[in-house]
């Protein structure tokens, strides 16, 4: 996982949910700590040269290799641009990151491995015309890159519009933008995901795989890349957490028995999802803090006071950390089902469970405990509940 991120700054929109936080990473500021024994390169007996031809760049100026190892940018090699060209050369004992920066201060980040590669940049117009050719992954890096660089621009948009509702406290916008910013987030994950399936041959698929797409709604699609990137790059240390993540998510997908869930209800009282075999039950994972939360509880009550008896139940699992919000908030949304929590907040042993990495988030459960939908809301929760209880 990419695990360093650019802090987002947004208010509200910064609370909506965990996953969001993990997808600030800016791509094009990788600060990625690649294994040191996977994605050896190709050919690395002959080692990499990477030859630069740029324009506008005064001769006698320098061009610094970097190589990316956590948060530390570590210096390898220089060169001196001369009629407007330069040249490293080297061994690399695998495929990893690296950064060119020029005197200016202008970079690129990108793939570095044992092969004949290109760089090509105009001065004037450098971020639209820097290029690495003969990188495929590099390819693949720049597209992820195009990709949440835009998705945070938008996020910026965004992020103005909700101080805006904010300061003119206008309840209405604020609802209007989380949608906007749903909206939004859904279809740069659909580009990211086409991006990811045209690239299966590279690692950096794996990663995108591994940080944007959420298994708990796409499990199917990092099934299937998955086993492609298995069969296509089948050493790297990417493709093979991406196969321990499917596995593991295999634990709580539609079809598998729920694990049982024994924590402490408002009172301090343990309370256990056993106790409720024989009903269908909702597992509802939520947060005080968690705005798209809050904004659906209403519509949970709605559904709980018409549905609620002998054969349905709700079981909502809290990832706050503050028991007095918690408390506060199951009065103030009038919520009267089942509720525990560990106060634990994001390492609540019930969300580590679930594999939970984004709220609100729902597993519906058969009488025998058997996990028959996930991550229902609205109409289409109602509707399932429907079909299943009439």
């Amino acid at each position: 996982m990419f695990n360093k991120f650019i802090k987002f700054t947004t208010l509200n929109i910064k609370k909506m949910m965990k996953k969001y936080f993990v997808i600030l990473v800016l791509i094009s500021l990788i600060q990625i700590s690649c294994d040191k024994q996977e994605n050896k390169t190709e050919n690395s007996e002959n080692g990499y040269e990477l030859t630069g031809k740029v324009e506008n760049f005064s001769d006698g100026s320098v061009v610094i290799l970097n190589q990316l190892i956590g948060q530390n940018l570590v210096k390898k090699d220089s060169a001196i641009i001369e009629n407007g060209e330069f040249i490293f050369k080297g061994t690399v004992p695998l495929a990893d990151f690296y950064q060119m920066v020029f005197d200016n201060g202008l970079f690129m980040v990108f793939i570095l491995d044992n092969k004949k590669l290109e760089f090509v940049a105009d001065k004037s117009n450098f971020e639209g015309s820097k290029k690495i050719n003969g990188s495929t992954d590099t390819d693949v890096l720049v597209a992820m890159t195009n990709e949440i660089n835009n998705r945070n621009v938008i996020r910026q948009n965004l992020n103005m519009k909700v101080m805006e509702a904010q300061q003119n406290g206008d309840e209405e916008a604020m609802q209007r933008i989380t949608k906007e910013f749903e909206a939004s987030e859904q279809q740069s994950i659909e580009r990211l995901k086409k991006v990811i399936a045209a690239n299966t041959h590279s690692f950096i698929a794996a990663i995108g795989a591994l940080n944007f797409i959420d298994p708990a709604t796409d499990f199917e699609f990092l099934e299937k890349i998955s086993k492609e990137l298995n069969e296509k790059v089948p050493d790297s240390r990417y493709t093979k957490d991406l196969f321990m993540k499917i596995n593991s998510m295999r634990v709580v997908s539609v079809g598998a028995m729920a694990p049982d869930i024994t924590l402490p209800n408002p009172n301090g009282q343990n309370q256990s999802l056993s106790e409720l075999k024989g009903k269908y039950v909702l597992i509802d994972f939520w947060a005080s803090w968690c705005r798209p939360c809050r904004m659906e509880n209403p519509n949970v009550v709605k559904l709980y006071d018409k549905y609620k008896g002998p054969n349905f139940e709700i079981f909502g699992v809290s990832l706050d950390q503050d028991g007095t919000k918690w408390k506060d908030a199951i009065q103030k949304d009038n919520i009267s089902w089942w509720q525990v929590s560990d106060l634990q907040g994001w390492q609540s042993s019930a969300a580590a469970k679930y594999n939970v990495t984004s709220i609100p988030s729902t597993f519906l459960i058969d009488p025998d405990g058997k996990i028959i939908a996930k991550n229902l809301r609205g109409a289409a929760l109602e509707e399932k509940i429907k079909e299943i209880l009439g």
